[in-house]
């Protein structure tokens, strides 16, 4: 058992204080897993340290003195609770014994939170002019698998694209079947979006760009729209002229 910890520099710091009545325990069973469920963190560490909470508290109501507190400290590694009394008497595991009904809280504790456990002086989070002592454990966090970006079907990538360049002042139609669909800019070109991909043809060369490069996308649509029409304009002039 650790008897001392250095406070860490938590992301987030959580403090409640705890009534003393029967009803105690279960308050504060409650909110520890209402706010680490908050979290999101992995249900079998939540439960472990639901449970470890209850058995602190009721140590501490047992044995301790009053006032109570409840104290959650996250980080990216680890949380860490503690139940705060005002009795100076350290906690100690009770000799084992199968049929003891009390006394096997610590050991509980001991077991659940791989022995990062211990007590030291606090002070009082919810009433900084007291100083009590912090029975506390920690649990280290789960490295956090990192999500894969939602897959933008064809339909959707193209309705996207559609409202970039009606941004830049291009109208387009957009027609779409059997998960594939067609952007359309009137008397320019035609994209096809499939396979997480936009394509078109220019002069019998094929282009194309990834989804995710949907910024990109639009800019070089609009300069091929622009360079169309110029070329058309130009066209029709000579034409007139001849």
């Amino acid at each position: 058992m650790t008897r001392l910890r250095s406070t860490r520099r938590s992301r987030k710091q959580y403090a409640w204080p705890l009534p003393e009545d029967a009803r105690t325990a279960g308050h504060a069973r409650a909110l520890m897993r209402e706010r680490l469920t908050e979290l999101a963190l992995p249900p079998d560490l939540v439960d472990d340290a639901v449970l470890m909470v209850s058995e602190l508290v009721t140590n501490a109501l047992m044995y301790g003195d009053d006032p109570y507190e409840l104290l959650l400290h996250v980080d990216a590694k680890e949380i860490m609770c503690a139940v705060v009394d005002g009795s100076p008497l350290l906690p100690a595991q009770a000799p084992h014994d199968l049929a003891a009904e009390h006394g096997r809280g610590l050991r509980i504790v001991a077991r659940l939170s791989d022995g990062f456990y211990g007590c030291h002086p606090q002070r009082y989070a919810t009433r900084p002019d007291l100083v009590g002592k912090a029975t506390w454990f920690a649990m280290p966090l789960p490295p956090r698998t990192p999500r894969e970006p939602a897959r933008v079907t064809p339909p959707q990538a193209a309705r996207m694209l559609q409202t970039l360049l009606a941004a830049r002042g291009i109208p387009t139609t957009v027609s779409d079947a059997w998960g594939r669909a067609t952007l359309s800019l009137p008397g320019t070109l035609t994209v096809q979006c499939h396979d997480d991909t936009f394509t078109w043809t220019v002069n019998g060369v094929p282009t194309g760009y990834a989804f995710y490069d949907l910024t990109e996308t639009a800019e070089q649509l609009v300069r091929l729209h622009e360079e169309v029409a110029v070329g058309t304009v130009a066209l029709n002039r000579r034409d007139k002229q001849g």
